[in-house]
């Protein structure tokens, strides 16, 4: 199992029982994205780019969360111990033990984009209920769980370094060497 880092400046609690840990550079999630979305709104109001930025940011930060709980679970369903989740920077770790299998790879690795599948299948669905949103936080949460979403699910897809793609590849090619 990887310890958890030594983080200073984090806060930490607990989500259905994972410690999470915040590192201070965390806020910069989202941070170009959100000022994008700011300055859309700049021209009409400060007020209104300060809080585009800021609802913007917090939902960016809400799917990684659900990204990384989305492996978290997952790794405790194959009796995997799950030492922390860390936000920071750009995105999300989730600490576990080994994976046991190559099954287990694969269903842990892509079980954080399958929570974002479902979080964008909701927001669709509920946008074809209730229609476009009115109030500018629910415009900013639509706007990250719809096209932020397929943004972030393609980057985690892609089959380089740690992503959840290359150890799915892995945990296919091993599947399929029948390891």
């Amino acid at each position: 199992m990887e310890a958890i880092p030594e983080i200073k400046g984090s806060v930490g609690w607990r989500v259905l029982g994972v410690p999470m840990i915040f590192h201070w550079s965390f806020p910069l999630m989202g941070l170009s994205i959100s000022l994008f979305v700011a300055m859309l709104f700049f021209s009409s109001s400060a007020s209104l780019a300060i809080q585009a930025f800021i609802w913007t940011a917090a939902s960016l930060v809400t799917l990684v969360i659900a990204h990384e709980l989305g492996h978290a679970l997952a790794a405790r369903a194959f009796s995997m111990q799950v030492s922390a989740i860390v936000i920071a920077n750009i995105g999300g770790m989730c600490l576990m033990d080994a994976f046991p299998s190559a099954r287990a790879a694969f269903v842990v690795s892509a079980s954080g984009i399958v929570v974002q599948m479902a979080l964008f299948a909701l927001t669709v669905g509920l946008l074809s209920i209730f229609g476009a949103p009115t109030t500018l936080p629910l415009k900013c949460i639509v706007m990250v769980f719809t096209a932020g979403n397929v943004f972030i699910t393609i980057l985690n897809l892609l089959p380089y370094g740690a992503r959840d793609g290359a150890r799915m590849l892995q945990a296919l090619r091993a599947m399929w060497a029948g390891h």
